[in-house]
């Protein structure tokens, strides 16, 4: 049988701060990542986007430049905190 280990880690954001995904000890880390909208009603996440990658912070470049080229769609971030999933 083999054992696996999980850490969890973040939040993370894109902005150049001390939550800077590209910052973070596991910038340069293989793994799983999820995309999360933090829910009004009980402050719980909704999980809207599970990726791997073998180095989050260039992963998160790529996502990064194709959110900014609006090549990914987009929820409305109001409604999504609601639980309600429209692109806009």
């Amino acid at each position: 049988m083999t054992q696996l280990a999980l850490t969890f880690e973040g939040p993370f954001t894109f902005t150049e701060d001390s939550t800077s995904v590209f910052r973070s000890p596991s910038a340069a880390a293989p793994g799983v990542y999820l995309w999360t909208v933090r829910q009004n009603r009980d402050h719980t996440h909704l999980i809207h986007y599970v990726g791997e990658t073998g180095a989050l912070g260039e992963r998160h470049r790529e996502h990064l430049t194709e959110i900014l080229g609006l090549n990914y769609g987009i929820f409305d971030p109001d409604i999504a905190r609601d639980g309600i999933c429209e692109f806009i």
